[in-house]
Formats: structure tokens, sequence, C-alpha cells
């Protein structure tokens, strides 16, 4: 993706997110590394449930200032469900302020 591209999705309302991050080696270690420590869903909807998780995401969004590489900043979760919740709260709370 080109300068220009970038300036053409912002011009359109939309952002560009550098995602090479998620493609390196230690955050795929330490993904690993969480989904084996907490292997079902942490989200507020189930927890207590046994769901099992395929994702890890971080509380504190990394462009929000949060750690990319802390354990203690990441939480297991199902796919799809839970993290659209949690994305979309985190999106009106953005917008609210």
């Amino acid at each position: 993706m080109t300068i220009t591209d970038i300036r053409k999705r912002h011009s359109q309302g939309r952002t560009y997110t550098d995602t090479s991050f998620y493609r390196s080696t230690a955050w795929r270690n330490l993904r690993a590394e969480k989904l084996q420590k907490d292997p079902y869903c942490e989200c507020d909807d189930c927890k207590g449930k046994a769901v099992i998780a395929d994702m890890v995401d971080h509380r504190t969004p990394i462009e929000l200032g949060g750690d990319p590489l802390s354990m203690s900043n990441l939480q297991s979760m199902r796919n799809h469900p839970c993290h659209d919740r949690k994305r979309a709260r985190e999106k009106n709370n953005k917008y609210r302020k």
C-alpha cells in the first residue's frame, strides 16, 4: 500500500492500521503462550461457561497506549462474537469523548 493509497483511505473516512506486528515471532509466541495458559474465553459474557478461545486480544488497545507484549494486557477470546462486541464498545466510547 502506497502513501497515496493511505491518504485516499483517510480522506474517505477509513484508517489504515499496520498489522505487521501480528506477524512477528514475538507476538505469535506470546499469543500461543496465552492460549495455552488461559484456553477459555475471558470476556464478561463467557466467563465460567468453558467456551474455548481461539484468539488473543489486547485489553487496552495498542493504539490507546496498551503494551503490545505484556501478558497482563492480554485476554483470551473466542473469535467474532466476543471480540466484535468489545471493539464496538471501544468505538462507541471513542466517539462519545
